[in-house]
């Protein structure tokens, strides 16, 4: 999930202060967030068991359960699947909530910066 942290660590990207925060296609790790607030939507068993022991909520596999104050999405290499988990999380996404999208810098992605 470093990749996800990013903005907040390279650029100071506020986070919220309260609220849910969702987190798509993540893998465990150290970030701004927290298991009490973390809901997880994670479509491999083994890291949404790993979210799950770390007591996370973790969404059931089809789609998360909003409002959330902020989505931080990594994005899955497939294009269509991008694409399918990005609505479904901004759908999911509470009015003025927050929307990060990431990928590793090995995935392909185009490096585009909206402010």
């Amino acid at each position: 999930m470093l990749a996800l942290s990013y903005p907040f660590e390279r650029f100071g990207l506020d986070w919220p202060d309260d609220g849910r925060i969702l987190l798509v296609n993540a893998v465990p790790c150290a970030g701004p967030w927290s298991a009490d607030r973390g809901t997880a939507w994670q479509w491999w068993k083994g890291l949404a068991d790993s979210f799950a022991a770390n007591g996370y909520t973790v969404a059931a596999a089809d789609a998360p359960s909003g409002p959330f104050s902020a989505a931080l999405v990594r994005l899955p290499r497939q294009r269509d699947e991008a694409q399918y988990v990005m609505a479904t999380a901004h759908a999911a996404l509470d009015v003025g909530g927050l929307f990060v999208v990431a990928a590793a810098n090995d995935d392909g992605v185009v490096r585009h910066s909206f402010t």
